[in-house]
């Protein structure tokens, strides 16, 4: 039931709202979406924040979130929390337990189980847990995904608010990097065939830098690997775990942002691209031109008045000479990019996701 609250004089009722952040800890680009719908939803309803355990609070301000109470949950024990909450929501990967609420929003990042796989009495199971929720995600690769994996006739869209960072052409410098967590299996941003672009590209380049940046730690193989790489290229740095305030300084004076998401993935695996993003906008509202791997989300962001799009790695060695030998076509997709970023600003996020909670 609805807490009571005095205020002046009459008992007025706030609505209960209960959010699940199943994938809290990895304090990425997908809790920072969990974090503002929370944030969002508490200007209306008296939230409740659960996820299976809290993340490192230093990790977490390191990567510049707001602090949130958070009560640790497993999502069996938060199905039953949902029982008289009026609004439930959630972010997954995999089909979910049923809700309970009077409303429910499941935002899906990117559908990794397959309803069709099933035997039949799961898949009944699951099309009923399905049928308790509303169902965004964040562009039209992962929409068509959901719908085809899971059997939906109607999932919305809901793209991530993306922080906007100053654009100041001044402070450029001749500098690439790449935003992204170092990881070697499922969701891998192959920061290897970067450095593989990269050993092609610096004899010709030789007043320009690349860093690589990303959440991972020595002592991790694939971090091992690319740390040993990097140290035979010139003038490469890779910088884990970079603090917010840092990340600013790069976005401020890099130049050119690259991405390799999904490089030679399986037709069969879609999981394997990038399903929005995030780094991405946030360079480009920095004013860094985006030069991405042609696929998932990013193919849908970048559009050749923004930045070039690639598939192979000549794809990319090429673009990246193209733009290092034109500083005014830089500035032109740069404040193209800046402009295409604020499509994804808060504002318009709460908006859209006003828009989704209230009808229902």
């Amino acid at each position: 039931m609805s807490e009571p609250v005095v205020s002046l004089g009459a008992v007025v009722t706030r609505p209960r709202a209960l959010v699940f952040a199943p994938y809290l800890a990895t304090a990425g680009g997908g809790e920072r979406v969990i974090a503002a719908i929370a944030e969002q939803v508490a200007l209306t309803h008296d939230v409740r924040i659960a996820a299976p355990r809290r993340p490192d609070p230093q990790r977490w301000r390191d990567r510049g979130f707001t602090e949130l109470p958070v009560e640790v949950m497993n999502a069996r024990a938060v199905c039953r929390a949902t029982l008289g909450v009026d609004l439930f929501v959630t972010q997954t990967n995999h089909l979910p337990l049923p809700s309970f609420a009077k409303r429910s929003l499941l935002v899906v990042q990117f559908p990794f189980d397959d309803l069709h796989r099933l035997a039949p009495i799961m898949r009944f199971a699951h099309r009923r847990a399905l049928a308790t929720y509303g169902v965004a995600t964040y562009t039209q690769f992962c929409r068509e995904h959901v719908m085809r994996r899971w059997g939906l006739s109607k999932v919305d869209l809901l793209a991530p608010p993306v922080e906007q960072f100053p654009y100041s052409p001044e402070l450029k410098q001749k500098l690439i990097i790449s935003v992204a967590r170092f990881i070697s299996a499922g969701h891998v941003k192959r920061q290897d065939v970067l450095l593989d672009a990269w050993e092609r590209l610096h004899p010709s380049m030789p007043d320009w830098r690349l860093q690589l940046i990303g959440g991972g730690s020595a002592g991790d193989p694939f971090v091992d690997g690319i740390l040993a790489r990097a140290a035979t290229l010139p003038r490469v740095t890779v910088s884990l775990d970079l603090p917010a305030e840092e990340l600013l300084k790069v976005y401020t004076t890099a130049e050119i942002f690259w991405h390799a998401t999904g490089f030679d993935r399986s037709p069969t695996e879609p999981e394997t691209a990038e399903h929005f993003g995030i780094s991405t906008v946030e360079a480009m509202s920095a004013g860094v031109v985006p030069v991405v791997f042609d696929d998932g989300g990013p193919a849908e962001l970048v559009a050749l008045d923004i930045g070039r799009r690639w598939r192979i790695i000549d794809e990319l060695t090429a673009a990246t000479v193209e733009l290092s030998n034109s500083l005014e076509l830089r500035r032109l997709l740069q404040s193209n990019a800046n402009a295409r970023a604020r499509d994804f600003t808060r504002d318009r996020f709460n908006r859209r996701l006003t828009q989704l909670l209230d009808a229902g």
